[in-house]
């Protein structure tokens, strides 16, 4: 599996720069690729078919874990808290139900098209660094 490394700079510094960003956009990238069990994040796909390339990658052992139902925040939680005291980089990709009121804390979520309602995270223990992104529609009063 070809994993990036976390960019230095998203780990040292909350200065969102244009580079800074475009770290942050590969990352994000990357996890949703990973999620869905691509190619492109194992090394095997052809030009042909995906013109991804992993960024700065290094080849390590990766274990994907699919999880379907419905999960309480507090299990979700005791799990990272599991897997950060084992001290290993490792990333969480949360999906919700649909417009599903309880993700969004009371805020209004405007359910039009596809109701987004997802949440990943990049956790570098060692680092003392947990990178969070959310995918948020437009007219989402929580974005």
């Amino acid at each position: 599996m070809l994993v990036p490394n976390v960019p230095e700079c998203l780990i040292s510094t909350n200065e969102q720069t244009d580079t800074w960003t475009e770290h942050a956009h590969e990352l994000f990238e990357w996890i949703g690729l990973a999620t869905s069990c691509s190619q492109a994040v194992a090394g095997t796909s052809d030009e042909q078919t995906s013109a991804y390339t992993v960024p700065e990658p290094t080849s390590k052992d990766m274990h994907i874990v699919t999880v379907r139902g419905l999960l309480s925040a507090t299990a979700i939680h005791s799990v990272i808290n599991e897997l950060v005291a084992a001290h290993t980089e490792f990333y969480v990709c949360v999906w919700g139900f649909d417009d599903a009121p309880v993700s969004w804390n009371s805020s209004e979520h405007n359910f039009y098209v596809s109701g987004e309602n997802m949440y990943a995270q990049a956790y570098v223990p060692h680092k003392n660094c947990c990178l969070s992104f959310q995918a948020c529609g437009p007219w989402d009063a929580f974005s």
